[in-house]
């Protein structure tokens, strides 16, 4: 079994149990589970959006940086994963700012 598929079975059984707690203790109609999935859709839309702009902007920075100092400056840094994560904060709360008003 490939990491993927492990992760992706980890999450389905988790995401089942938790389906299923929210239906028996927490009263939750399956109704809203499609408006649930349409938000997280359009969650994962601004953290694409999102980390699209904060590449080109790193990227954009580092050749700036590059040509004012006239040294190496690295670009790896740009793809750390650290960056869709901070991406994905970026978008959860800009779509709580627009459930707010």
């Amino acid at each position: 079994m490939s990491d993927a598929a492990f992760l992706l079975a980890v999450t389905a059984v988790t995401s089942l149990v938790a389906y299923f707690v929210a239906r028996r203790w927490l009263g939750r109609a399956s109704g809203s589970l499609g408006a649930a999935v349409r938000r997280l859709l359009e969650c994962a839309g601004l953290v694409a959006v999102f980390y699209f702009l904060n590449f080109c902007a790193g990227f954009a920075a580092v050749s700036v940086l590059r040509r004012l100092s006239g040294g190496f400056i690295s670009a790896y840094v740009i793809g750390d994963g650290t960056l869709v994560l901070l991406s994905a904060l970026q978008a959860i709360v800009l779509q709580w700012w627009r459930a707010e008003g």
